[in-house]
């Protein structure tokens, strides 16, 4: 009769397996949004939305360099308490917060980028592709980098890269969250329904009173 195992071959067992279900070799991004007290909502909103693993795996795409943009805590404040409390919601992280952390997230750049400034020199005709599949447009001006949606309704200024993996780079966006329109309506539409229609009027007659 073969011996149980020994306790030592169970906790291994177990190590194993929850290492498998999480992320226990973590590129040094993920660490960073999770340990930075910065970023608490950003990585709260990446563990509920379910999107931690599709963040991780871009990361060690062989042949391109990744940016993540990252807004730190104070940044969203511009969205106000009704929106935060709304996209916050279980059922709207995985449908709304979703979309918006993908509208960070550029994983179609040949080389690595190492500066703010590199942002201008990467991108294809003023212009660096989402995994949303919106643009983020990048502008020069003096010494600012400035970041724009696709219509340049949202803007605003980066000024710090951090490279924190191979070909990896974190842009900290301390001054705003910039969305794509796209994103920015669904957000309405979500969290500020518009009224339902008011039913037509009935074609039934009218009946009269009889004298």
């Amino acid at each position: 009769m073969a011996a149980p195992p020994s306790t030592s071959c169970v906790l291994l067992v177990a190590v194993l397996m929850s290492c498998s279900l999480s992320l226990c070799s973590s590129s040094n991004l993920l660490n960073i949004l999770s340990t930075d007290r910065n970023f608490t909502i950003l990585y709260n909103a990446f563990y509920q939305s379910g999107e931690l693993q599709s963040l991780e795996e871009r990361t060690q795409v062989n042949g391109t360099a990744f940016v993540f943009f990252a807004p730190i805590d104070g940044s969203f404040v511009d969205f106000g308490y009704e929106v935060m409390e709304c996209i916050t919601r279980q059922e709207n992280f995985k449908n709304v917060f979703s979309q918006v952390l993908r509208y960070f997230q550029v994983t179609t750049i040949k080389r690595q980028v190492n500066t703010v400034q590199d942002l201008a020199a990467v991108a294809v005709d003023a212009k660096l592709w989402t995994v949303l599949g919106q643009p983020i447009q990048v502008f020069v001006s003096g010494t600012e980098v400035i970041l724009a949606n696709e219509d340049g309704t949202d803007q605003t200024v980066v000024t710090k890269a951090m490279v924190t993996d191979t070909n990896v780079t974190l842009i900290v966006l301390e001054k705003g969250v910039l969305l794509s329109s796209q994103v920015r309506n669904q957000i309405m539409n979500t969290c500020f329904p518009p009224p339902p229609e008011s039913a037509p009027p009935s074609s039934m007659p009218i009946a009269l009173p009889y004298y």
